[in-house]
């Protein structure tokens, strides 16, 4: 085999392992596989049941933090810092932008944001039901509500909401879109047990999450391009960020099983190697690549704050 394309070939076998850089923060090839197509919220009523992981000794939804709006792209990626103590480009860059005196609106576009996973089925009616598993990226404001209700004030008795007999559904209204969306009128309704065949083959939310390298992510920061050469605007699926700053009964109804059985991801996504070693190397990458400019702002953090100037329209 040519060296060149066993080259390619090893790049294109580490994108599928770690799961392609994208609007995602999820490894989407293994989601699809699995047949697990994203949950994303109405502007209005809302009825979800989340699925217990297959660990009963974790919570129902995985934190996670992220960077949004990363290059022309606009792509989500997974901050190592926040989740896994390691470096990350994003956050070195916007150490060096307070540094270089860029103003508070400019960083929190980029600014890490806790987000959470889980697994759910929408339970508005039969159709949305027939629809199987989903993954939902909600914004902290949904988990704390739905953790709230958790307790029974009269008993003090922890309520499990994703119980497959004893569990609840989730209802609860979403207002206005993008950063602006709301989210109220929150309520649990007891309703019958849930089919087996819909938990059944949950995956772990570790199999699931991306984890791009030091290398990759700095790639898209520093200027990913999408199809069509030019800069993208953000990505907006309705529902909001989560600013880092912030800690974050009815009729029941009929639930005809999967047409399917879901089979589990074959294979868990590789590590980004040890600290020491992805420092070292974003440390080198940081000497070679950045040069200094008269003002004393580094010309690559310059260029970041003009571009982010220009997607906000100052």
């Amino acid at each position: 085999m040519a060296s060149s394309r066993e080259s390619a070939i090893n790049n294109e076998y580490d994108k599928s392992r770690n799961g392609r850089p994208g609007f995602e923060y999820v490894n989407t090839q293994i989601l699809d596989r699995l047949g697990i197509t994203k949950y994303k919220t109405e502007a209005s009523d809302n009825f979800i049941r989340i699925m217990p992981p297959k660990d009963d000794t974790v919570m129902w939804a995985r934190e996670v933090w992220v960077h949004r709006n990363i290059g022309a792209n606009g792509v989500t990626l997974l901050c190592p810092k926040k989740m896994y103590n390691k470096p990350c480009p994003v956050c070195e860059a916007i150490e060096a932008m307070k540094a270089a005196n860029a103003s508070d609106d400019e960083i929190k576009t980029i600014v890490a944001t806790r987000r959470y996973l889980m697994f759910v089925y929408d339970v508005r009616n039969d159709e949305t039901i027939a629809k199987g598993l989903r993954w939902y990226d909600a914004p902290g404001i949904v988990i704390s509500n739905i953790v709230l209700l958790s307790k029974d004030k009269r008993t003090k008795e922890i309520i499990d909401v994703c119980d497959p007999v004893d569990g609840r559904d989730i209802e609860f209204v979403r207002k206005g879109s993008g950063l602006s969306s709301k989210y109220e009128a929150f309520n649990l309704v007891k309703t019958e047990a849930i089919p087996k065949e819909w938990y059944a083959n949950i995956p772990d939310f570790d199999d699931v999450l991306s984890k791009p390298s030091y290398d990759q992510i700095k790639s898209e920061f520093d200027g990913g391009v999408d199809d069509s050469g030019q800069d993208s605007q953000p990505n907006d699926n309705g529902e909001g960020n989560e600013p880092v700053k912030q800690d974050s009964v009815s009729p029941s109804r009929r639930r005809p099983s999967p047409d399917q059985e879901r089979e589990e991801p074959t294979g868990e996504t590789s590590d980004q190697g040890s600290r020491g070693e992805v420092s070292s190397r974003g440390n080198r990458r940081v000497a070679e690549e950045v040069k200094p400019v008269s003002n004393g702002v580094t010309s690559s953090v310059k260029d970041k704050i003009e571009e982010i100037r220009r997607r906000r329209g100052v």
